[in-house]
């Protein structure tokens, strides 16, 4: 998951700029849940449409959170297919001001997927485990005997290498 984290500012910046194409790479976007959850809400599943409305989301964030200025650099570079001079020019900025915006832009809009990321996971994973039900462990009866024995066997210093449980199947060996 670190190297999903890691990878993702490279794959923001690839999928802005194969923006027109509809070409898009697919990792690191076939690993993400939240992707998945965009196919899966789609009527004809395809990748390339996912990670656009996913971009888009982000996008619409991103100018939430930082006043826009980022997000607007990054519509007109990518989107709209304006160059960095063209950007520079409508934004009354320097061309060097258009690219360390947009790489700091591209960085922040990788967090805001990351974060949705990490949301969706969380959710799923509590979805998961409230459907599995379990109250209690289950008990194993008459083993204690046993699990004294091999508690006493394993904690001695003297103690075997290797040990090995064996029994029938189903009497609890794994338990």
């Amino acid at each position: 998951m670190d190297s999903l984290r890691q990878d993702l500012p490279g794959a923001v910046h690839t999928a802005l700029r194969k923006w027109h194409t509809g070409q898009q790479d697919d990792l690191p976007w076939t690993e993400m849940l939240t992707i998945a959850v965009h196919l899966a809400g789609s009527p004809v599943p395809n990748l390339d449409l996912a990670v656009k409305e996913l971009l888009i989301e982000a996008l619409n964030a991103l100018e939430k959170q930082a006043g826009g200025d980022g997000a607007q650099i990054l519509r007109l570079r990518f989107l709209d297919g304006h160059t960095a001079t063209g950007t520079a020019n409508r934004l009354n900025l320097s061309t060097d001001v258009v690219y360390k915006s947009q790489r700091a832009a591209i960085a922040d809009l990788a967090q805001i997927i990351w974060q949705a990321e990490v949301e969706a996971r969380s959710t799923r994973k509590a979805h998961i485990v409230g459907r599995l039900d379990i109250k209690d462990p289950p008990r194993l009866f008459g083993v204690n005997d046993k699990l004294a024995e091999l508690s006493t066997v394993l904690t001695s210093k003297d103690g075997p290498w290797m040990l090995a449980v064996v029994g029938i199947g189903g009497i609890g060996k794994t338990s």
